[in-house]
């Protein structure tokens, strides 16, 4: 009997001891219902939870580690693989291969000519399946003169076989020489919504792009992370979500929050995120150098943000409340009234889609100022080592 007692002490002792050590661990609610994190990745449904879409090359909260990022196809679409995030880092995990194929090439030499642009590049392998009219990236180029004007997305040209790459590029840069570089062939046919919240017409809001005008994944890009690199202009880069329509924000307050960067020239509008309806929800580099904002009925925005890097933005549509949020500064602007829905797309239409370089974006049915937008704001320059001080 004396053995029987001394064993339910004992139980009810350690009952009561992990009581109290359960009742001392403080509870993190940032954001709006923001869920518990797990395994020490935090992504941006777990500082905002809740959201209508989201896409990215990382994972969009802890929970939804491991699942598909990309549906990712090597040249021609001989064969097309799901890229997934990692279980455990919630980064893009991916080997450099679909189909056996790798999805980057060096340059090892190339000539440029002035009054055409017409550049002709030799790469250290051949490229199975390369022929005229194929979507790339190309990045890093070397040598002398204006070579880095060379970079971009572009589709091959005549004569892009084996071991060449032929392509059009700006004409009246001088002389120019190229020693190296990368090109990049690996393109997503599809950028998946990974709330998988079922919030378009008949599923989740998956989006999609036809080739050759797709976002080109290039992997180490921003602090080592991938990125999808897009070229502008009136054949630039598009995914759209050709057979769903947006539907779940039926009234404002609602956000738009993204991180990307533009390469290309001002002047025309670099749209990162927009819905079919009126162009709501539109978050966009400005026509003006530096600027950033939104449109829902009234395009607004804020300057000050460096041409070629990338910037945080974090857009409160809710009327005369609305709010533009860039890098940690606010400024309250009344974008409209304007409600989104229909399709979706990353880039826009035209000399409106998105010239340079995109990871992250996301819809949410909730107002972005305050704690919200300064807590996603330090979550994206944490993951992407932006240095931001967000306010």
């Amino acid at each position: 009997m004396r053995k029987l007692i001394a064993t339910y002490l004992t139980f009810f002792a350690l009952l009561f001891a992990g009581w109290q050590c359960h009742a001392q661990v403080p509870m993190s609610h940032a954001g709006l219902g923001a869920p518990a994190v797990v395994g020490g990745y935090t992504g941006p449904g777990d500082v905002v939870s809740g959201a209508a879409a989201w896409y990215g090359v990382r994972a969009y909260s802890a929970a939804t580690r491991g699942n598909p990022a990309l549906n990712l196809c090597n040249v021609n679409d001989a064969t097309c693989s799901d890229v997934s995030t990692d279980a455990s880092t919630g980064n893009l995990s991916f080997g450099g291969t679909i189909g056996g194929q790798s999805c980057n090439f060096s340059v090892s030499s190339g000539t440029y000519t002035t009054a055409t642009g017409a550049v002709s590049l030799t790469v250290s392998s051949s490229i199975t399946g390369s022929t005229a009219g194929l979507g790339f990236a190309i990045t890093g180029l070397t040598g002398t003169g204006s070579v880095s004007s060379l970079d971009g997305v572009f589709a091959t040209v005549a004569g892009t076989t084996g071991t060449t790459v032929n392509y059009t590029a700006a004409t009246g840069l001088g002389t120019v020489t190229i020693t190296g570089g990368t090109v990049w062939v690996c393109s997503a046919k599809k950028i998946y919504d990974q709330t998988q919240g079922n919030n378009c017409t008949t599923s989740s809001c998956d989006l999609l792009g036809a080739s050759p005008n797709r976002f080109v994944l290039v992997t180490s890009c921003l602090n080592s992370l991938p990125c999808l690199f897009g070229q502008g202009g009136n054949n630039g880069t598009v995914i759209s979500s050709s057979s769903t329509a947006l539907n779940s924000i039926a009234a404002q307050p609602y956000a738009v929050s993204a991180v990307a960067a533009r390469l290309g020239p001002t002047g025309n509008n670099n749209v990162i995120y927009i819905t079919a309806t009126a162009s709501n929800g539109e978050t966009f580099f400005g026509t003006a150098s530096g600027a950033m904002g939104g449109f829902a009925g009234t395009a607004q925005t804020i300057t000050g943000a460096t041409e070629g890097s990338f910037h945080g933005i974090q857009n409160s549509f809710n009327g005369a409340s609305g709010n533009v949020y860039v890098d940690g500064t606010a400024s309250t602007k009344n974008m409209g009234a304007g409600v989104p829905g229909g399709v979706s797309r990353i880039g826009g239409t035209g000399t409106g889609n998105m010239n340079g370089e995109f990871v992250e974006t996301g819809i949410w049915p909730v107002t972005f100022v305050g704690s919200n937008a300064q807590g996603m704001c330090n979550n994206q320059s944490s993951y992407w080592a932006l240095g931001l001080t967000c306010n």
